[in-house]
């Protein structure tokens, strides 16, 4: 049984829930954007969309964006990068960059085309992602494959 000061707290928890996600400034669009200014590695197995001294790429609330990679094969392995600055290195040296965590980098699909991700938060930030995939087939560089050690 709620006393009356429980009550009224879960009732202001509610309207304040309700409030926050009525006012969230996300896009609302279905459809991704295609992102295709990254760089791609003349090997084809590094992606980044762009260089840490470069323009992040613009990610607001809500926003889908299909990365178009031009990896060749399918990324194993992703890294997303966050910042509140389009240019979050200043030369005043007060800038930083995190990794995402959490929704804000919402990985939706990784094919042999594209990494598709969304900001699922309320807020704007400035995105960089780096995805490789493994080097070129049948190749020796050295590295084991799923049996264990290199031949």
């Amino acid at each position: 049984m709620m006393r009356g000061g429980e009550g009224a707290l879960a009732a202001l928890l509610v309207a304040s829930l309700s409030a926050c996600t009525q006012s969230c400034p996300r896009e609302s669009n279905d459809a991704p954007k295609r992102y295709t200014d990254g760089t791609t590695s003349a090997d084809r197995t590094y992606y980044e969309t762009n260089a840490w001294k470069a323009g992040f790429v613009d990610f607001p609330a809500g926003r889908r964006i299909a990365l178009v990679h031009g990896l060749r094969d399918v990324p194993i392995e992703l890294r997303s990068y966050l910042a509140f600055d389009e240019h979050p290195f200043p030369t005043n040296g007060n800038g930083f960059v995190a990794e995402s965590a959490g929704n804000q980098v919402l990985i939706e699909d990784v094919n042999d085309e594209y990494v598709q991700v969304r900001n699922d938060t309320c807020e704007h930030f400035f995105l960089r992602l780096v995805a490789s995939t493994v080097s070129s087939p049948g190749g020796d560089d050295g590295s084991g494959g799923a049996g264990g050690a290199a031949p």
